[in-house]
């Protein structure tokens, strides 16, 4: 199954209180991103939203959808969703 390279936020959260190393703020959410083609129900994802400004994120915007690699654990790289808001849709 392809997914669709954007999706509809669900909802999120804005983690503040995390170990100093980790940057905050740090806003996830549950994305619903449909097939490639159009057919069958979306898939519900959950990922970091980056690039992004925290009064542009809201239940029912959508989003870009990537697949990446978050760092590099040893000998094997550690892969995650990341969304962030459509460039053009930026204020």
């Amino acid at each position: 199954m392809d997914l669709a390279s954007s999706g509809t936020i669900k909802t999120f959260v804005i983690q503040e209180y995390l170990p100093d190393d980790i940057e905050v703020p740090q806003p996830l959410a549950i994305i619903d991103v449909p097939q490639a083609d159009g057919s069958g129900e979306p898939t519900r994802v959950y990922g970091l939203l980056t690039e992004t400004e925290l009064d542009e994120i809201s239940v029912g915007c959508t989003v870009d959808v990537r697949f990446r690699e978050l760092f590099d654990e040893g000998a094997r790289p550690i892969n995650s969703f990341k969304f962030s808001v459509p460039r053009e849709d930026k204020r």
